[in-house]
């Protein structure tokens, strides 16, 4: 759940805010004020959260 904040929010410009809203469920709050068409800003996030997954650090057998 940080791993996908972290993207989220870097996917975000400075006047949008991304939340936490449950286990599982993430709020984007875009700022329509701040200009411009939504569509890159969804695309964005899209793109953000279909990106390949690490599985954390591999650890070696003993």
């Amino acid at each position: 759940m940080i791993e996908l904040a972290s993207r989220l929010a870097s996917s975000l410009r400075a006047s949008d805010t991304v939340a936490r809203f449950g286990a599982d469920e993430f709020v984007a709050c875009v700022d329509e004020g701040a200009g411009g068409d939504i569509e890159p800003i969804v695309r964005r996030l899209l793109a953000t959260m279909a990106a390949p997954w690490g599985t954390g650090p591999k650890r070696s057998a003993r």
